[in-house]
This record gives C-alpha cells, structure tokens and sequence, in this order.
C-alpha cells in the first residue's frame, strides 16, 4: 500500500502533465475590440463564467483594441489559424447572442459545413443586417422571425456573429493568397470615381462569393445589438430577454430619441491610424 505522501505526489503528477497538455481549440472566438476598458456586452473569455452555452467544447479566445476593424480582424482570424481549430467565431462587443446560440450555429454548419453560418441582429435603428436576391437580381430583406427557415445564398450580412469553419479560410486563402481577407475601401481609392466605400465585412462576402462559397443564415440564433453605455438595444420583436445572459444589464429597446447619441458614439469611437 502507498504512502499518503507517494498517493499525493502520483495525484499532483496526473495534474500537472494534464494541465500542460494543450487541447486543440474546436472554436477560436474572435473579437475586435474599440477599448479593453470597455466592458463588452457578453463575457466570452473565462471558461467558469462564460455567458453562451460552450460546454464539453474546447475554446480559445482573442480580441485586440485600438485597431481599424479590418485590421483587428485579420490579426484574430491569423490567431484562429495558429490555433488550428476547427471554427472561427467572430462575435463583435456589441452583440449578444443568446445562451444556446453557438450550439445551433454548430448544428446548422455539420449540414453544411462547407458554408459560412451567420446568426441575425438589427443595424442599430434599421433593418436585419442581411440581405438576399430576389428573382430580378434585386437585394430584399429575408424572414428573419425566429422559427424561420434557415435563409439560404445570403448575399450580404455582417460579421458581428459568424461561424466559420477554417476549411473556408483555407480555400479563401489558396485563391487569393496576396489579398487581405478583411479589408475597409474607401470611396476613390485607386482614384478611381467609380470606386465607392466598402466595409470590411462587405469585402470578405465578396471574396467569398468568387470561392464559390455560400453564406447560410440562422433565424434561431437572434442576436440582441446592445449599446454598451446603457443596455439598450436593438433585435426582432419576438426575441424572449431571458435567452440572454449579459454583463450590462438589459434595459430597453432603442428608440429614435436615442439616434443622435449612438450615432454620435459611433463615429467618436471610430478608430483611425495615425
């Protein structure tokens, strides 16, 4: 029979060569932040106090402050490669999702897991930021109620909640090596006229459309887009509040009393390279 000592010593082995052990991540979540002062809306990078459901899932996180979002953007998706995870999940500090959120993204993306999965949230005072074709070629706003059908051939969205599995970054990648994957256009760049602005998020669609790759959208993952100062927010009319653990609590839905303020927030906090 071993000593209490050599039992204690054997225990504290098993733990020490398991907590070195480094577990591949299956999601690398990705956030761009404006300031790390800032509390963001969802707590996403402690594993004992994370606000969505990321259970019996391996997960790495990685945000960085004070960049142009297409350049944060690239440095966290360079992160998620590094990692070698399976998923890329940008999550933006703005948007919450709801507690089961990441599960269905996972779900609906081993249907098709050579598409990018896009949860819904609202542009702050405006419409679902996503659009689709109609039968003319016309971009249309998508049923976005949450018992919807998943929306399908997505032709523009955001990336405040997206789940991208890392098969696509590679494809992406091989056909356009030498371009960024996350890039902000200026109106007349190139001095061109006929150049007008495009947003990072924008861009990546576009290359990922020349792959030949689908963008699939998921009515039941309904994201809440909060401003941060006072935990008012924007989402679909039947979202149920409880679905939503926060670090800022939940007031409000914004109203157009508070446009002038937000908008305001918005192009301070704009950030800029010297």
């Amino acid at each position: 029979m071993k000593s209490k000592k050599e039992i204690s010593k054997e225990m504290h082995d098993i733990a020490v060569q398991h907590s070195q052990t480094r577990q591949k991540p299956y999601i690398s979540i990705l956030q761009p932040r404006r300031n790390m002062k800032e509390t963001p809306a969802q707590q996403l990078m402690d594993w004992r106090n994370r606000m969505i459901d990321m259970t019996s899932v391996a997960v790495s996180y990685h945000a960085i402050d004070g960049n142009p979002v297409d350049v944060a953007r690239c440095w966290c998706m360079d992160k998620a490669i590094e990692d070698d995870c399976k998923y890329a999940l940008f999550i933006d500090e703005d948007t919450a999702l709801p507690y089961y959120g990441v599960k269905n993204l996972i779900s609906v993306s081993e249907q098709f897991p050579d598409a990018i999965i896009a949860g819904i949230y609202y542009v702050k005072f405006g419409n679902v930021m996503m659009s689709v074709e109609d039968e003319d070629g016309r971009f249309t706003l998508p049923n976005c109620n949450p018992d919807a059908p998943l929306i399908r051939n997505v032709v523009s969205t955001g990336l405040g909640c997206t789940l991208i599995p890392m098969t696509v970054i590679k494809k992406m990648q091989s056909m356009f090596e030498d371009l960024p994957l996350f890039c902000i256009i200026n109106e007349n760049t190139w001095n061109d006229p006929l150049v007008t602005f495009i947003g990072e998020d924008t861009w990546f669609y576009a290359l990922a459309k020349k792959c030949g790759i689908e963008t699939i959208g998921v009515p039941s993952v309904q994201c809440l887009h909060m401003e941060l100062a006072t935990g008012k927010y924007e989402a679909h009319p039947d979202v149920c509040i409880d679905d939503y653990i926060t670090n800022i609590p939940i007031t409000e839905r914004l109203t157009l009393k508070d446009r002038i303020r937000v908008s305001k927030d918005y192009i301070d906090r704009i950030c800029t390279v010297d």
